[in-house]
This record gives C-alpha cells, structure tokens and sequence, in this order.
C-alpha cells in the first residue's frame, strides 16, 4: 500500500504544521473552509484533509472528515459522488452549490478511504472506496482519438469536437493502490494515459502543463482562457510525480527550477501562449511542491525553495490551499 507519511522536519513547512492548519481550517464537525472563497468547503478541501489526517495516523478527525464529505456532499443529485462545492446560498441557507463532482477529489477520497480502511481495520471503508473507484471508471472516463480522457466532472467538459481535461487531476501513486481495489488492467491503463495526455499537454518556452486542456481534433492543446498559465492548478503536477518518484517526468520542471534559481522567485501565474502575461509572485505552497520536486531530483535548489515557502506562509494566514499544499509537499511515499 502506497500511504503517505510525514516527512523529514527539515522540509519547514512541514513544521507549521498540522496543529495551526486544523486549527485554523477545520472546523469541530469535519468541515474544512476556504476563506479566501467565501467561507465554501469542497470536496477537493475534505479529501485533501483527510489524506494528511490519515499520514498523522489521526483516527478521530478521519471519521469526522469523511462523516461530513458523506453527509453534506454525498446528495441523491450528485450521484453516488460528492458535489465539489458546499457554501452560503443565494437565500442565506447552507448547502451544496453544485451538484457536479471533481474527480481529483473523487480519486483521493477512494485513495484515503481504502488506506484508512487498512490502517484502522474498518472494512466498510474500503467498501465506500470500491463504490466510488467503481463510479470513476464507469462515469468519468472516456475515449477519444485513440485517448483515454479522465473528465474532471461528469457534466460540462465534453464537446462537440473537444473534450477538457485538468492535468493537476492526475493522481498517479493512488491509481497504484485503486488497482488492488477495482480493476487493475483499467487503473493501470489510466495510469499510462494521464502521463501520455500530461506530456501531450506542455506548451510554452518552460514546456510546462497548462491549467486546463482539451483533446481537439485529435491533437491536446490549452483549454480556452483556463488554459493560457501554468497557475494554481498546474502546480499539483509535480507534487503528483514526485509522490510516483517518477524522475522522468519530474525532469521537465528543471526549467522552471532553474528559473527560480536565477530570479529568486517565481510568478503565480506563469504565460504559456502568446499574448499572455506572468502575474503575481507565487504563494508559499507553490514554492514547497517545487522544493518536494526539486528534492526528488537531487536539485540542491531545493532548500532554498524551502526556505522561500516557509518566509512567505506566515502572511498567509486565511489561504487554505497555500497551506494544504504546503502540508501535502511535506509528505513522503512508502511503499
């Protein structure tokens, strides 16, 4: 089983650690909240919690994490899959927004659980993860142009001649384990075809994956205006392959270490296509998954990567994903 445990406290975002982000994100029922999105929880901020509560080997907060995704996610609209966003409505009640799913968060819930499962011996979490592995496979894969497509969601991505895909939803070390649980010859499959459709992605001077993409005509290219950086959700990328140790495809991001070695910073947004512009300076999360990358490669820049994400965090107080994804890059594979 590939579960994720803490990694070495060098890595100093690791150090803020798990104390200040429940603290500060997770509220006493298992909500997690994103105040930089009007106070919204997603399924994404419930799977990605209850990853790092597993690695913290923390049972109760676990089950508090998943009772709530299951209660106020998993609604009859979303169809056996949890909706993605869950908030204030427009009449000041609170419920789910959008009933359509993300299938990044449905992979690492099915991921989790079936960990969870193991390491805390309760067998009917591993059964909630065979139904939502199988929901995946049946729901949210299709075939086009000799490509296998994961679908971020069931509905809205598939076009007349197009169909969008989001990279950062490529969760390569859980379709590993998913294959004990479902179908191995299909998880094995998927595997291989996110790297084909990952690789197929890259654009740009750094040959970096854009947000969103699309399968058109047979050739993968940007997706409309969500796909011109290389932004927030391009950089789960290779925080997804250093957890997969996979180097090969690690090494397409020496550019953009090499760039932040000579600038001492990177954008937030960085342009791929013509006419678009780099924005901002990254947050300390962006930093930390490319310190987890550059570690992985043996890149000495990887300290002061490091270095960069713990000076920027403590001025990020209400950013829940600079510090999830600070948390996640802290985190080691074992096998």
């Amino acid at each position: 089983m590939m579960l994720l445990a803490a990694a070495a406290p060098r890595t100093a975002c690791a150090q803020t650690a798990w104390e200040t982000y429940k603290a500060r994100f997770v509220q006493p029922d298992g909500r997690v909240i994103d105040y930089g999105n009007n106070q919204m929880s997603h399924s994404e901020g419930q799977a990605f919690t209850m990853l790092l509560a597993l690695s913290q080997g923390d049972q109760p907060l676990f089950e508090k994490l998943w009772s709530w995704t299951r209660d106020n996610l998993m609604t009859p609209q979303a169809q056996g899959l949890p909706a993605w966003s869950w908030g204030r409505r427009d009449d000041g009640s609170w419920g789910v927004l959008d009933p359509n799913n993300a299938s990044d968060a449905d992979i690492v819930l099915a991921w989790t659980l079936l960990g969870a499962s193991e390491r805390f011996g309760r067998p009917e979490w591993r059964e909630a993860a065979r139904s939502l592995a199988a929901l995946i496979r049946e729901k949210l894969v299709v075939q086009d142009s000799g490509l296998t497509v994961l679908l971020p969601g069931r509905e809205g991505f598939v076009k007349p001649g197009e169909i969008a895909f989001n990279p950062s939803y490529f969760i390569f070390p859980a379709f590993h384990d998913l294959a004990r649980l479902d179908d191995a010859p299909f998880w094995r499959k998927l595997h291989a075809a996110c790297r084909e459709l990952l690789a197929k992605s890259l654009a740009g001077t750094l040959n970096l994956p854009p947000d969103w993409a699309a399968v058109a005509g047979g050739r993968v290219v940007p997706w409309g205006e969500k796909g011109r950086h290389f932004s927030y959700d391009a950089i789960r990328v290779p925080l997804y392959l250093a957890w997969d140790k996979d180097r090969e495809g690690l090494t397409r991001f020496s550019p953009l270490l090499e760039r932040f070695a000579r600038e001492g910073s990177l954008p937030a947004r960085i342009a791929l296509l013509p006419g678009a512009q780099d924005q901002g300076e990254a947050p300390a999360g962006f930093y930390a998954v490319l310190a987890r990358a550059a570690e992985t490669l043996g890149d000495p820049v990887a300290q002061s990567l490091w270095d960069k994400a713990a000076a920027r965090l403590p001025g990020e107080q209400n950013d829940y994903y600079s510090h999830v994804l600070c948390l996640m890059a802290g985190l080691r594979s074992g096998l």
